[in-house]
């Protein structure tokens, strides 16, 4: 039974969430529920709880900084977020940070629901071979006990246990180790695990040194793990041994055809615990990387590290075309960018996934502001629950987030059409406005354009759309009027008032004047 612990300084948001979730059938137990992140912290110190669903918002310190101390201490904690602030940064904070969710407020117990399966999930993949059963098999055995160190996320064996553990199945706490990962898309229909285990165990045999041990783990349908382990002093040495079988053992499952393959070398750490911390290196630089061509089938961590940039270096001018691109209603330049954004990416090596996430995210927020702004009737969910969404966070493969990305935009285009005359009508309304509030400045249709960060094709043709008169038509109708009042309630100069309407030159002003009046401005006066 996983535990839970709650923390909201809302006592009735508790209380309801006690209350309202069936616990017990979901296998789950309340560890404790406080008002405040340093209770959480003191009540939790040495009892970690399996999941933590926490408010963002809270005196001192908050869901962020609760969020961060619980993934140092116990990073195998799934975390939920519950926030009344529908805020980018909070939600950005949290990306970076690997929350499992972030559920805005009032909370939704169907949504609350499927957060707590999706980490129930989590915490089950996690913790599936640490409970194995025990086997006479050395092979069995020696395979349980890599497992185990697979799964044990706080490397808290001391070496007395471990002695105690690997006496009979060939293993060596003084060792060199080295974890290898093989990440294969392979069909368990086409070949399965122990097949796959048994063809990579006798073709290591042909390459295993005798001062080498290898070992083979097929962790599940996509995980191969090689181990390697050495008494040999020489780690640079054994390193490139590592590599070289790693690229022999790349060509023989590539032979089997079972998917595409990356393998993950990790670096080389002494002492039988190196295993885990080989392993786990490689876990986590892989849940943070994508990789972005087929030409590094072979990864090395050591490298990778080093060559590694936290950000992705892209053209910034990208993020404001798309966005200027769904203000002008074009869509063919939006899907260009998207393919020019995702073209600049495959050209990287690698890319943070975070950094890839928080990039998207920050395009597609900018344009829910534009739909909200609009007065659109067009709603869509900003949360990571949310259909049109969620592929944001579970971005893992740039082909498939250039297909979910394209998909969104495909959406917007096809559900704001059936909105476009509120859009039309909020542009041409703050248009307006500013004629009326700007008449006496030399303002133009380029000069608007400018200003609304709108093509000026676009506008002539939105404005007479709505409006049934050009832009320029309608500034000197709106001159004009001005010039009218003022001349009939002051007794200013002419060449004055046409400054003062937006005229710098008054035989021009004259002109237009009598063109549109029919009499000069002085008999117009003279009429009053």
């Amino acid at each position: 039974m996983y535990k839970v612990f709650i923390v909201d300084d809302e006592i009735w948001i508790r209380t309801g969430l006690e209350k309202t979730i069936e616990w017990e059938s979901m296998d789950l137990s309340i560890l404790g529920s406080v008002n405040n992140a340093e209770e959480a912290i003191k009540a939790m110190n040495n009892n970690y709880p399996d999941i933590l669903i926490t408010d963002i918002v809270m005196n001192n310190k908050n869901g962020i900084d609760l969020t961060k101390w619980i993934k140092e201490h116990n990073p195998n904690t799934q975390v939920i977020i519950i926030s009344g602030f529908d805020k980018f940064e909070y939600a950005k904070a949290a990306i970076k940070l690997g929350v499992t969710e972030y559920i805005l407020k009032p909370i939704d117990e169907n949504v609350l629901m499927k957060a707590l399966y999706k980490c129930i999930d989590n915490l089950n993949k996690n913790h599936t071979f640490k409970i194995l059963k025990e086997s006479s098999s050395i092979n069995n055995m020696k395979e349980n006990f890599y497992l185990r160190m697979f799964c044990n996320t706080n490397n808290d064996f001391d070496n007395k246990t471990l002695q105690s553990q690997i006496t009979h199945i060939d293993l060596n706490v003084d060792y060199h180790y080295i974890s290898t990962m093989f990440v294969a898309s392979y069909n368990k229909n086409t070949i399965s695990p122990d097949i796959l285990k048994h063809k990579m165990n006798a073709f290591i045999s042909k390459y295993k040194k005798n001062n080498h041990n290898l070992d083979i783990i097929v962790r599940n349908q996509e995980e191969i793990i090689v181990v390697f382990a050495t008494e040999n002093t020489d780690i640079h040495s054994f390193k490139k041994y590592a590599i070289r079988l790693s690229t022999l053992l790349m060509e023989q499952i590539n032979e089997l055809h079972i998917g595409d393959t990356i393998c993950y070398v990790g670096n080389c750490y002494k002492g039988i615990k190196g295993i885990y911390s080989s392993f786990h290196e490689i876990q986590t630089l892989k849940s943070e990387t994508i990789i972005c061509n087929g030409n590094h089938n072979i990864i090395d961590i050591e490298n990778l590290k080093t060559a590694f940039r936290p950000t992705i270096l892209l053209d910034s001018n990208i993020k404001s075309q798309i966005v200027d691109a769904l203000k002008n209603n074009n869509w063919d330049t939006i899907f260009v960018n998207i393919d020019k954004l995702f073209n600049e990416m495959n050209k990287l090596e690698i890319v943070n996934r975070n950094d890839l996430i928080s990039y998207i995210y920050n395009i597609v927020y900018e344009c829910n502001e534009i739909i909200i702004s609009s007065n659109t009737q067009l709603n869509i969910p900003f949360n990571q629950d949310s259909e049109l969404l969620g592929w944001i966070f579970q971005t893992t493969d740039l082909s498939a987030a250039k297909k979910d990305m394209k998909d969104y935009f495909n959406y917007l285009k096809n559900n704001m059409d059936i909105n476009d005359n509120n859009v039309h009508r909020k542009i041409i309304r703050e248009i307006i406005n500013y004629c009326n509030n700007n008449f006496d400045k030399n303002i133009n249709l380029v000069d608007l354009a400018e200003h609304f960060h709108i093509s000026s094709s676009y506008l002539s043709q939105l404005f007479s759309k709505e409006v049934g008169t050009p832009l320029s038509k309608y500034l000197t109708n709106l001159r004009i009027e001005k010039a009218k009042e003022i001349l009939k309630t002051t007794n200013l100069r002419v060449y004055e008032i046409a400054e003062m309407v937006g005229y710098c030159d008054v035989k021009y002003f004259l002109k237009v004047f009598k063109k549109n009046v029919g009499v000069s401005p002085q008999v117009f006066r003279e009429k009053r």
